[in-house]
């Protein structure tokens, strides 16, 4: 039997790609190794929350806690946004393509003026806007990620933030996300100095937020652990995968029942909105 030629490279190992591993393997070798891969689907209101991060990053970047005083005060008097947060939310919108939708341009307006009417200017410091990081967990694995924002508390605690602007989030579904691990193992190499650190998730549809249960230093290096395993599972199946064939369904979970709408077998996530494979089969 021929040995696997292993990469020599770390893995890489991101939430959302330990999400879809986890959930499936076939969908995460046609997201992350075939050629073509997985078509993203690219929802309006994915596309919204793209363009309401780009406002809180310009702003948590450029402007004073005193402009974004005057942002929150104007929002809360006149119910609307000022005309500076309303140019540049005119205009990422038509950037992103979504301005002709009346409904997702008035969600987005009130997601935002929440956003500015419920706590978004208080008087932090900001350490970290949209911080990128990757870091080794082992000399095969690193895990890679962006984290929003991050600010000091007090000299000893920072606090990582995450901001959804799609459904909220059960306390439970909060808890028990991965997310907060990966961010919270980067966060000891990239700001070292601060003994604490929590985590807290904003949801920006309600406007409530949901900060997690400390985490001990035996389930950060437990969940460290789980990644390197993982990630060296995904070495050796990236090693294995071979690209579909045309008669190819996923063997890998109990997904085979015929869909009405579509009259195929297989995962949904392989077929396109009209129900053609994007591999042709």
């Amino acid at each position: 039997m021929n040995r696997l030629e292993l990469s020599t490279k770390p893995q890489k190992v991101s939430n959302s790609r330990l999400t879809t591993w986890l959930a499936c393997k076939e969908q995460y070798a046609a997201k992350y190794l075939h050629d073509p891969r997985l078509p993203e689907t690219v929802h309006k209101k994915t596309t919204l929350g793209s363009v309401i991060h780009s406002i809180l990053e310009c702003l948590m970047d450029t402007s004073s806690v005193v402009e974004r005083e005057v942002y929150a005060k104007y929002s809360i008097e006149n119910g609307t946004l000022h005309p500076t947060m309303a140019r540049l939310y005119r205009m990422l919108i038509r950037k992103y393509g979504i301005s002709g939708d009346e409904d997702i341009r008035e969600l987005g307006e009130t997601l935002l003026l929440k956003t500015f009417c419920h706590g978004f200017c208080e008087h932090k410091k900001i350490i970290d806007i949209e911080r990128g990081f990757e870091i080794p967990v082992s000399p095969n694995v690193s895990i890679t990620g962006f984290i929003d924002r991050v600010q000091e508390i007090d000299e000893n605690t920072i606090e990582l933030e995450d901001y959804k602007s799609g459904r909220p989030y059960s306390p439970n579904d909060c808890e028990s996300s991965t997310q907060p691990f990966f961010y919270l193992i980067a966060a000891k190499t990239l700001y070292p100095k601060h003994k604490n650190v929590i985590f807290t998730f904003h949801f920006l549809s309600n406007k409530k937020s949901y900060t997690i249960s400390p985490k001990t230093q035996q389930e950060l290096k437990n969940f460290k652990g789980f990644i390197v395993s993982q990630g060296m599972a995904m070495k050796v199946f990236d090693a294995s995968m071979k690209k579909p064939t045309r008669s190819w369904i996923c063997k890998f979970c109990s997904f085979k029942s015929p869909q009405l709408d579509y009259n195929y077998s297989g995962c949904s996530a392989f077929y396109d909105a009209e129900g053609q494979s994007i591999y042709g089969g």
